[in-house]
Order: structure tokens, then C-alpha cells, then sequence
């Protein structure tokens, strides 16, 4: 399950170090697909470890439709689970487990969750390769394997969605083409770029 964060990046490296690629499917669960700026940072990792990044629309999406954000849809539309999801993808890929760049000092539920299963939860099928990790291991692994990071961790944005607060402004002023494409999803997204520049102009004035 590759977000393109630091965590999924190293959970990447990893699984095509001790895995056969051609045995895994790598997936990015998109909320806008075909993002110049995704895509760009996409075709480096597909070139490093020749595979194909599938992308797939993110389960949260139904939920958004369902209640309209930043949509004109009249549409009633079943919410998909995160479950829901990765039962989808295995059926779709033929596959069993998943692997989450997930760790336990990220949150008490994580802890929670990783420390049960130790890492490999046979259970629900899903395994955490870094998950007794803290956040210097992850960047001192991407520094010792030269593993780049995505663009937008420069100006400090993590876990980037591009459709709500500082990172949607970020999108407009340097991939406007990008921005376009988001108001196709979500045509109302002005309304929360607004909403944004508010925001940002009241941290300058305090």
C-alpha cells in the first residue's frame, strides 16, 4: 500500500529488497488521479524496481460523494469501508497480504495494533515491515539507500492529500495544471482554497 510518504517508501524499498516484484502488486489509493506532480514522483520508483504503481480510488472517496463535498452530485452512493477496499484489492490482484508502512510510535492505536500481531498479523493479513521504527530510522534508511522523497516534503507537507488546507494553496501556485484537475472532481474545491488563504492569512497576523 504505497502513499508516497516517507513510511511507504521505506515499507517499498524493503518488500522489492526480500520480495519477488513480480510476485507483488504495488497500489496508491488516489483522491485525484493523474496528478502531474503524483506522477512525475511515481515513474522514478516504477523505473528503480521495475514494476507499475496500480492506482485505485480511495475508499474515503464514496464517503465524500455520499455527503457532497465539494461536488454537484445528486448521486446516492454506498459507502465503501477501508475493509471494503483491501478486500477489493485482493480479489482484484490475486493476492493475500498487505503491507502498511505503519508504526507503532506513530499512535497508541498503532502501538496497539502492531504490537499484538508483532508485525505479522495473520489474521487480518497484513504485515508492518518497519513497524518498531521511529521516524530517524526512516529517514536515515532513505538517506543509506538514496531513496528520494516527494517534492512537496520540501516545503514541509506530509501526508499530502491536495484538497484541503496549505498543501490545496501549494497546488495552485505551483501546479496549476494539477489544481485544474482537482476542481474536475471536486468543483466547489474554490471554496476551500478560500477558506485556506483565510487561514494562512491569520497565522501571518498573529
Amino acid at each position: 500500500m504505497f502513499s508516497g510518504g516517507k513510511d511507504s517508501i521505506a515499507t517499498l524499498d524493503l518488500c522489492m529488497s526480500y520480495l519477488n516484484p513480480k510476485k507483488c502488486r504495488i497500489v496508491y489509493w488516489y483522491f485525484v488521479k493523474g496528478l502531474r506532480v503524483k506522477e512525475q514522483f511515481f515513474r522514478h520508483y516504477e523505473k528503480r524496481y521495475g514494476i507499475t504503481i496500480e492506482q485505485e480510488a480511495h475508499p474515503s472517496l464514496s464517503e465524500m460523494m455520499a455527503k457532497n463535498v465539494f461536488m454537484h452530485t445528486q448521486k446516492t452512493v454506498p459507502i465503501v469501508s477501508i475493509g471494503d477496499g483491501e478486500n477489493y484489492l485482493r480479489k482484484k490482484y490475486d493476492i493475500s497480504y498487505l503491507a502498511y508502512g505503519f508504526r507503532k510510535n506513530e499512535s497508541l492505536q498503532r502501538r496497539g495494533q502492531i504490537s499484538q500481531c508483532k508485525g505479522f498479523d495473520k489474521v487480518h493479513k497484513k504485515i508492518y515491515p518497519i513497524g518498531d521504527w521511529n521516524h530517524n530510522h526512516v529517514l536515515k534508511y532513505l538517506n543509506h539507500r538514496k531513496l528520494p522523497l516527494p517534492v512537496e516534503y520540501s516545503y514541509g507537507f506530509r501526508d499530502i492529500n491536495f484538497i484541503s488546507g496549505e498543501p490545496l494553496i501549494w497546488l495552485k501556485q505551483n501546479y496549476p495544471d494539477d489544481y485544474d484537475r482537482v476542481k474536475e472532481v471536486f468543483p466547489l474545491i474554490d471554496v476551500e482554497l478560500m477558506r485556506a488563504y483565510e487561514q494562512q492569512n491569520t497565522k501571518v497576523s498573529n
